[in-house]
């Protein structure tokens, strides 16, 4: 899995701020909380890739909850391997993907 960091200047007085949110990752691993958008054309791994990222933060025990924001989950089992995904966390119904993407 590759995973690109981009490079943003924070202020001093706002890198020496702790978060009382933040959770400890390994140094090769991105820090957490985060928003992970996966990219890329049909058949080229997106689904497969997150749902390993995800499995790999449950086993280091990073993540004790998932969201799932994805039209299409009823047609792809691999999701299922995902044990911090409860199915209130799940929104399939494209009538709120579009309320989000209009604001």
């Amino acid at each position: 899995m590759r995973i690109h960091k981009r490079k943003v200047k924070i202020s001093s007085k706002l890198r020496k701020s702790k978060s009382k949110y933040e959770i400890k990752t390994d140094k090769d691993d991105p820090k957490l909380p985060g928003i992970f958008v996966f990219s890329g054309s049909r058949g080229s791994g997106k689904t497969y890739a997150a749902v390993m990222m995800v499995k790999d933060f449950e086993k280091k025990g990073y993540i004790t909850r998932t969201f799932l924001l994805c039209p299409t989950k009823g047609s792809n089992d691999v999701y299922d391997n995902i044990k911090t995904l409860d199915e209130d966390d799940v929104i399939t119904k494209e009538k709120y993907f579009n309320v989000g993407l209009s604001e």
